[in-house]
């Protein structure tokens, strides 16, 4: 893992949802997709990150079901971190 607070420190790429297989079961995991700053710098010079980039991705296990709104896919803000 990386010295720094990823979450505070480096720039969100982006998030999305793994659906599970039946519509019904809403969403089964999310991910969010973290870099430097200066990685996504270079890919948007460039068009490709740096040799050396690293890139985490937050891992959060998805729960759907009736909440404060009808069906509703949620995740707990426990992430899994995983590197790439």
């Amino acid at each position: 893992m990386p010295s720094a607070d990823h979450r505070r420190e480096w720039i969100e790429l982006g998030t999305y949802v793994v659906l599970a297989g039946e519509p019904a079961e809403g969403a089964k995991k999310m991910h969010i997709v973290y870099t430097e700053w200066k990685n996504l710098e270079a890919y948007l010079k460039l068009g490709s990150f740096p040799d050396g980039t690293v890139l985490v991705k937050d891992v959060f296990v998805g729960k759907t079901g009736m909440f404060m709104t009808p069906t509703t896919s949620r995740v707990p803000w426990l992430p899994l971190p995983t590197l790439w």
